[in-house]
């Protein structure tokens, strides 16, 4: 992570997402680091829950919601996943990841 906050602070660096967001101290740690906007990868139910105190307490503008990890996190239970995935869209800002390439 210290690597990563380091790119984080050149310039030409615009955003800066981090996975399993879920505490807002390490967030806002983080948030302090960097020179970029933080984007929050929601991936949990615990983090669709806590969008709303993200936007408020830390600023969040940005969030990228992982329907996938999201669909793991609630054990296939399509049900809650629909509701999730509707909750996390009423959020202004929402990006879905439709696929990762990590490199």
């Amino acid at each position: 992570m210290k690597d990563a906050i380091l790119l984080a602070t050149n310039k030409n660096v615009k955003y800066f997402a981090v996975s399993n967001c879920e505490d807002l101290d390490k967030m806002e740690g983080i948030m302090k680091k960097i020179k970029c906007e933080f984007v929050p990868k929601i991936e949990t139910k615990m983090g669709v829950k806590m969008m709303t105190l993200m936007e408020e307490e830390l600023g969040i503008k940005l969030f990228t919601l992982d329907k996938e990890d999201l669909y793991t996190n609630v054990r296939a239970d399509f049900k809650e996943y629909e509701k999730l995935v509707k909750e996390a869209r009423t959020h202004k800002g929402v990006m879905e990841l439709q696929g990762v390439v990590f490199i």
